[in-house]
């Protein structure tokens, strides 16, 4: 819930004489609800479930380029030299 909307509520209650009972949840519902988390401050929105996954789905195929480049030279006749070379 928006914190502009919830002052507003305040204030339109005080003016239509819920005055004490508004004061009172208001004041108990700042020590009971959980604090708002730092990126939502400045109004940034957690990215959306599909925005995640896409973003998963792009590092596991990079991930994946790389093993492959890895798993390449790995079984390539150019690694086969230099390790006998070492060997030597």
């Amino acid at each position: 819930v928006p914190v502009k909307l919830v002052r507003i509520l305040v204030v339109l209650s005080i003016f239509f004489g819920l005055a004490l009972f508004t004061l009172v949840a208001y004041i108990i519902l700042s020590f009971a609800l959980d604090p708002m988390p730092d990126n939502m401050a400045f109004g940034e929105q957690l990215p959306s479930s599909s925005e995640l996954l896409d973003e998963v789905d792009r590092e596991l195929a990079a991930s994946e380029t790389r093993l492959r480049e890895m798993e390449r030279y790995v079984t390539s006749d150019t690694f086969t030299l230099r390790s006998r070379f070492r060997q030597l």
